[in-house]
C-alpha cells in the first residue's frame, strides 16, 4: 500500500497568473508557475516551471514550519492557504482586504521575502479550540468548515460574502479574528461543503440543500444586512428530491447530486451551463424542476465534477472526461487531432483541426455529441480545470495542458499545449506518489485582463439542408460535398476528425498529412466540406462515403450517422 498522500491542484488566473501546487505523500508542498506576489511561498518572486531544470528534485518544498504538514489547500490566485494535519490554517501571498487573516494592512505581501515563511509564518487565529476540516479561497475572501461543521469567513465583505449581516471587512485590523470572528448563522444546520468566488459564498448542508449569500448571479445581495441570514436565508431551489453532495463555482455554479447528476446555473453567454443555449439562469422561474440536468449521454452518470471560471469538466462512471464552456483558445479538444502551426505564441486557427469555438451554447453539442477528451481511462484518474489550464492526475503522475505563461504547465518552457496527448508528464521529483486522486481544489477568480481573442458563436438551427451534391475535381484530387444534415460549429472538429479517421483507415492515407478535410460554414452550419489528398489514386464519392459510415465501428462516425438520419 502507498503512503497517505493528498494531491491538490491550485490553478488560478488573474492578469495572466498560472499557478499549480501539489501536496505530496508526506504532507509537503510544491508549487510552480507565476510568482509575482510571492504566493508560491519560496520567499522570492521567481516563477518556476518556465525554464529547464526548475522542476523535479530541483523544485524545493515550500517551508511551512517545523513539523508542519499539509492536509489540504486552496488557492485564491494571489494568495494560498493550507490546512495542516492538525486542522490549523496558514496563508501567504497578497493580502487583498485581509484575505490572509493576519490583521495586516491591505496589499501586504507575505512569501516574497526572506524570513516570511516557515516558523515565522503564523497560524490564523480562528478561535478557541477551532479546527478546520475544509477551506475555500476566493480572490478577496476565505471560508472554512470547522470541526463542528460550522462556517467562518474573513476578508473582503463589500457584497456581504462573509455572511455576517454587514459589509465590514475582517482580517485587516487586530481583534477581528479569533473568537471575535463570528460563525456564519445557518440556523444550526451542519455544513459538508463550501465554495467561494469573488463576492459570493455557497455551502452544501448535510440535508443535501444549498444555501448561498453575497451577490448572486444577478448581483442581488444577501448577507450584508441584519436579518438576511439564519432562518431567513432560504435554500436554492434545485428541484424535487435533488440532494446535493458538492458545489463548485466560477462565473456559474454547478452541483453534483447523490445520484451522479449535474445541474448548473448563472452566467451563460459562452455555454458554461451546457444547456445548448446562451441564456443566463438565476431567476426563480428558471430554477427548480425548470432547470434541466446536464446531458452527458444516455444513462451516463458523473463521479467527479470540476468547474473553471467559464468552463467545466466531469469524469463519468464510464471513465470518460467531458468538458464544455468557453473554448476560444481551443484547449477543450478531441483525441488525435493534428495541431496547426504556432503563430506568435498562439496556435493558428486558420487551418488544421483545432477547435476554437465554445461548447454547450448550441444544439447538438452535449449528450452523445459531446466527445470525451483523450484520457487513458485504464487507470483511475481525476480532472482539474481552471480558466486556461486542464490537468489530469493519475496515481503517480500528472500532466497539464493549456496556457503555459510563466511555466504554469511545469514543462520548463512557456509553450502552450492544446491536447493532453501533446504534453509531457510533469517532473514532480523522486518518489512522489499520489493517493487520493479525487481531492482536487480549484480557485477561479475574475480575470483583470481578458484574452484578446473573442469566441466564435453562431445561431442554432434545426433545419436540414438540401440533399448532397458531390462535385469531383480530379486535377487536384479534391472532392467537394454539399452537406445534407445540420452540424454545429463545435461539431466541426468531430466531423473533420471522424471523416478523416474513417477514410485514412480505408484508403491507407495519413490523416492530416496525405488526407485533409476542410469545411465551409454559414453561421453555425457546415454547408460544404472538401476531402483533399495529394495521392494520385485517391477518389471517393458520396455513396461510397455513406457506405463506409454505415459499416464503421467508429463511435464518432456513428454519432454523425445518427444525426444525419434524424435530419
Amino acid at each position: 500500500m502507498m503512503k497517505n498522500l493528498l494531491l491538490y491542484f491550485a490553478l488560478f488566473f488573474i492578469s495572466k497568473v498560472n499557478g499549480i501546487c501539489i501536496i505530496t505523500d508526506v504532507g509537503k508542498l510544491k508549487c510552480w508557475g507565476y510568482n509575482g506576489n510571492g504566493d508560491l511561498g519560496y520567499e522570492n518572486k521567481i516563477s518556476y516551471g518556465s525554464e529547464p531544470f526548475q522542476m523535479g528534485d530541483n523544485l524545493t518544498y515550500v517551508d511551512l514550519g517545523t513539523d508542519v504538514l499539509a492536509k489540504s489547500m486552496c488557492d485564491g490566485g494571489d494568495m494560498k492557504c493550507v490546512v495542516t494535519t492538525e486542522g490549523k490554517v496558514k496563508c501567504w501571498g497578497y493580502n487583498t482586504w485581509g484575505s490572509l487573516g493576519l490583521g495586516l494592512p491591505h496589499n501586504t505581501k507575505i512569501g516574497d521575502k526572506n524570513g516570511d515563511m516557515g516558523d515565522n509564518l503564523p497560524y490564523i487565529n480562528l478561535g478557541t479550540n477551532v479546527r478546520v476540516k475544509k477551506i475555500a479561497c476566493g480572490y478577496t475572501h476565505v471560508c472554512v468548515i470547522t470541526n463542528d461543521d460550522k462556517v467562518k469567513c474573513w476578508g473582503d465583505n463589500y457584497k456581504g460574502q462573509l455572511g455576517l449581516g454587514d459589509r465590514v471587512t475582517r482580517g485587516i485590523e487586530e481583534g477581528e479574528m479569533g473568537d471575535n470572528l463570528p460563525y456564519v448563522d445557518l440556523d444550526n444546520e451542519k455544513v459538508k461543503d463550501v465554495d467561494v468566488i469573488e463576492g459570493k459564498t455557497c455551502v452544501v448542508l448535510y440535508s443535501g440543500k444549498v444555501k448561498c449569500w453575497g451577490a448572486d448571479f444577478s448581483e442581488n445581495r444577501i448577507g450584508d444586512k441584519p436579518g438576511d441570514m439564519g432562518a431567513n436565508l432560504t435554500a436554492i431551489n434545485l428541484g424535487t428530491n435533488v440532494s446535493v453532495i458538492e458545489i463548485q463555482m466560477g462565473r456559474h455554479a454547478c452541483i453534483l447530486t447523490d445520484k451522479g447528476k449535474v445541474k448548473c446555473w448563472g452566467y451563460n453567454p459562452l455555454g458554461s451551463l451546457g444547456l445548448g443555449d446562451t441564456i443566463n439562469r438565476n431567476e426563480a422561474s428558471e430554477m427548480g424542476d425548470n432547470l434541466p440536468f446536464l446531458d452527458f449521454g444516455e444513462n451516463v452518470l458523473v463521479k467527479q465534477l470540476s468547474v473553471g471560471y467559464e468552463n467545466s469538466c466531469v469524469v463519468t462512471f464510464k471513465g470518460e472526461t467531458k468538458c464544455w464552456g468557453k473554448n476560444n483558445f481551443g484547449f477543450i479538444d478531441h483525441p488525435s487531432v493534428p495541431i496547426p502551426e504556432y503563430e506568435s505564441g498562439r496556435l493558428s486557427h486558420e487551418d488544421g483541426f483545432t477547435n476554437f469555438t465554445n461548447i454547450g451554447d448550441q444544439n447538438y453539442e452535449m449528450g452523445d455529441y459531446l466527445l470525451p477528451l483523450y484520457v487513458d481511462d485504464t487507470l483511475p484518474y481525476s480532472v482539474s480545470v481552471s480558466r486556461l489550464i486542464y490537468c489530469i492526475a493519475y496515481i503517480s503522475k500528472v500532466k497539464c495542458w493549456g496556457d503555459n505563461w510563466m511555466g504554469g504547465l511545469g514543462l520548463g518552457d512557456q509553450i502552450d499545449r492544446h491536447h493532453s496527448e501533446d504534453t509531457d508528464w510533469i517532473e514532480l521529483g523522486t518518489n512522489i506518489n499520489l493517493k487520493n486522486i479525487n481531492d482536487i481544489t480549484i480557485a477561479n477568480v475574475s480575470p483583470t485582463n481578458t484574452p484578446s481573442k473573442s469566441p466564435t458563436t453562431g445561431t442554432p438551427t434545426n433545419s436540414p439542408l438540401k440533399s448532397p451534391t458531390p462535385v469531383q475535381n480530379t486535377k487536384d484530387k479534391t472532392i467537394v460535398f454539399k452537406n445534407d444534415f445540420v452540424i454545429g460549429i463545435h461539431d466541426t472538429i468531430s466531423f473533420k476528425y471522424s471523416i478523416c479517421t474513417l477514410l485514412s483507415n480505408v484508403l491507407e492515407l495519413k490523416c492530416g498529412e496525405t488526407l485533409v478535410i476542410n469545411t465551409i460554414k454559414s453561421g453555425s452550419i457546415i454547408v460544404e466540406y472538401t476531402i483533399h489528398s495529394n495521392e494520385d489514386e485517391f477518389e471517393i464519392n458520396q455513396d461510397e462515403l455513406d457506405d463506409m459510415i454505415k459499416q464503421s465501428d467508429n463511435e464518432e462516425i456513428k454519432i454523425l450517422q445518427i444525426k444525419k438520419n434524424k435530419n
